[in-house]
Formats: C-alpha cells, sequence, structure tokens
C-alpha cells in the first residue's frame, strides 16, 4: 500500500468513527486515479453502510464528507509526495460547507475595509 492511500483511509477511518471500511471497485478506481492521474485533483469520501465511498467530483448532497486536494499537478505515487495533499473536512453540504469556510476566512478581512 502507498503512503497516500493509507493516509485517506486511515482519516476517513478516524473522521467516520469507524474502523476497517470497505472499498467498492468504483471507490478503489477513484482513489487510484487521485494518486496515480496528474489531473485529477481532488477526491471527495463519503460513507454509507460501512462502505468508503470515494468520487474525483465534488458530491454536493453529501452532508458528511472529507476532500482531499493535491497541491499542484502531481502523481502522489512517491513516497515523499504527502506533503502535497490537503484536506478540508465538510460536516454539512458541500456549498453551505465552503460558504462557512470561506466567511470565517474574509469577514475580519472585511471588516478592516
Amino acid at each position: 500500500m502507498s503512503i497516500i492511500r493509507d493516509f485517506v483511509l486511515n482519516t476517513a477511518e478516524h473522521f467516520y468513527d469507524i474502523p476497517d471500511l470497505r472499498l467498492n471497485d468504483k471507490s478503489e478506481k477513484a482513489l487510484f486515479e487521485f494518486i496515480n492521474d496528474t489531473q485529477t485533483y481532488l477526491l471527495q469520501s463519503s460513507v454509507n453502510d460501512k462502505t468508503l465511498h470515494l468520487s474525483t467530483k465534488i458530491q454536493c448532497n453529501v452532508q458528511k464528507s472529507i476532500i482531499f486536494y493535491k497541491t499542484s499537478s502531481l502523481d502522489l505515487s512517491k513516497q515523499d509526495k504527502i506533503n502535497n495533499v490537503n484536506m478540508i473536512t465538510l460536516t454539512t453540504g458541500a456549498a453551505e460547507s465552503l460558504y462557512h469556510i470561506l466567511r470565517q476566512i474574509f469577514s475580519p478581512l472585511l471588516t478592516l475595509v
């Protein structure tokens, strides 16, 4: 297993508080694309019945998820590439969570104007 794969799976197990999450074939493919394809920049996770669902596109209807994203166009299969992956946790829908993240960042700046 690669370090990135272990990182994604361990992070998901801790976030969802479910040990030994399973991956279906579609999720395995999405994880492989995220790690090996330089043009795949993000990976979103969600859980349904102890199965971890991974997608390389944002799923707006998911209420609780983690979005892993690359900081640049890279193949993550090398051991030292873990520092090029960041993540955002979403506890409500994607649009609402991103709104709150951006509001927390930019609200203090707007009060200075």
